[in-house]
C-alpha cells in the first residue's frame, strides 16, 4: 500500500514539475486587445463582406441612428457597388473620445465598365460595446450632407 502510494504522488509531482517548466500558452481569448486592433477587425469584416455582395451583414454593422430610420430592404435597393478587392491603409481610434474610430480603405471597383481604385474614409461608433460604421447623416464627396 505504501508503495503504491509514495509512486502515485511521485507521478503528481513529476506532472506538476513538468506543467511548471512548459510555457504557457495563452488563447486569444484571454488575451486583451487593443480598441484599435478591435476596429481593425470590424473594419475588415465590413469589407470582406461588401466584398463577398453581402450586404445584409453591411446594414447589421451600421450604426444605430441608421437602422432605426433606414430598412433594411430600403437599404438593399440601392446597392450596385462591387469591391473586387480592398486594403486597409488606417484605422484610428480617437485618444480624446474612445468612443469614435476612422478608417481609411482603398478598393477596386468596376464604375461604367472601368476599373477605379478609390480610397474611402469611414467614422465609426463604439455603441454598446461594438464598432458600428456610421452611416447616419452620410455627406456627398464635396462634403454637404445628404438628404
Amino acid at each position: 500500500m505504501k508503495g503504491a502510494n509514495l509512486a502515485c504522488r511521485l507521478l503528481l509531482l513529476m506532472v506538476v514539475i513538468v506543467m511548471a517548466a512548459s510555457p504557457v500558452v495563452a488563447s486569444d481569448a484571454a488575451v486583451p486587445r487593443s480598441e484599435e486592433e478591435i476596429l481593425r477587425n470590424r473594419v475588415d469584416a465590413l469589407w470582406q463582406a461588401k466584398k463577398t455582395d453581402n450586404w445584409e451583414v453591411v446594414y447589421g454593422m451600421a450604426d444605430q441612428k441608421f437602422r432605426k430610420t433606414v430598412s433594411l430592404n430600403k437599404f438593399l435597393r440601392g446597392k450596385t457597388l462591387v469591391v473586387m478587392d480592398y486594403s486597409i491603409s488606417k484605422v484610428t481610434v480617437d485618444p480624446a473620445d474612445p468612443a469614435n474610430g476612422v478608417s481609411v480603405v482603398s478598393f477596386k471597383t468596376i464604375v461604367m465598365g472601368r476599373v477605379m481604385n478609390p480610397s474611402v474614409s469611414d467614422k465609426w461608433l463604439n455603441e454598446d460595446g461594438i464598432w458600428n460604421v456610421k452611416l447616419s447623416d452620410p455627406v456627398t464627396p464635396f462634403g454637404a450632407k445628404t438628404k
